[in-house]
């Protein structure tokens, strides 16, 4: 492969990753979980990271000229790793809706409990289950004496239970936002390369093969 491919690979690469984590730090903020150890940017620098190094050992990989026949089957990947993202994106999407609330709530907040922001909860136990279905969630955690007495006394859901999902939710986090990186550094490939000297040259490896 000659540099100015490899120069194009890496940075399809670097604007793929760059694409995709400018939109969840912007229109797509809420998907990133809120995490009480690491905090958002931690999650959003580690998703960022991870999705880079599996791109740059797809570039280092790719070490062959890109002919119309890689860009097809680069094309038939990305389009897997699409679906792919989309179906970690419903299942992420479902666990995120279900576990992640906002505390306190913006119209009764008081000044002793901050400004409001989103919190994971864990899997409910007993009473929080019971609570849940008569009351609601917001008012469960009023009736328990509000959410920081709440998960020190773990009256409607346990730490460890907490953790679990955290790192339930950073995971699917991850392996969303790379496959969809991965997904939109295949479809800029096959645009990039998809030129006449590009299919020249893949006609004529092909000829020769």
């Amino acid at each position: 492969m000659k540099w100015d491919e490899l120069t194009k690979l890496l940075g399809a690469a670097a604007a793929a990753v760059t694409a995709m984590f400018a939109l969840f730090n912007s229109v797509l903020s809420d998907w990133v979980p809120p995490t009480e150890a690491m905090g958002t940017p931690a999650v959003t620098g580690i998703a960022s990271f991870v999705s880079l190094v599996v791109l740059l050992v797809l570039v280092l990989v790719m070490r062959r000229r890109l002919t119309l026949a890689h860009r097809r089957q680069i094309a038939a990947a990305a389009g897997a790793a699409a679906l792919a993202g989309l179906a970690v994106a419903f299942v992420y999407y479902g666990d995120l809706d279900e576990h992640v609330f906002v505390w306190p709530p913006a119209a009764s907040a008081q000044p002793e409990e901050g400004d409001p922001r989103r919190h994971i909860r864990g899997e409910f136990n007993e009473m929080g289950q019971q609570a849940s279905r008569d009351v609601g969630l917001t008012a469960a955690i009023r009736e328990a004496g509000g959410l920081h007495k709440a998960m020190d006394d773990q009256t409607l859901w346990d730490e460890a239970s907490r953790k679990q999902v955290e790192r339930r939710l950073v995971l699917l986090y991850v392996v969303m936002t790379s496959l969809l990186s991965g997904a939109v550094f295949g479809l800029a490939l096959a645009v990039m390369f998809a030129s006449p000297t590009s299919a020249a040259a893949g006609g004529s490896s092909q000829s020769r093969g």
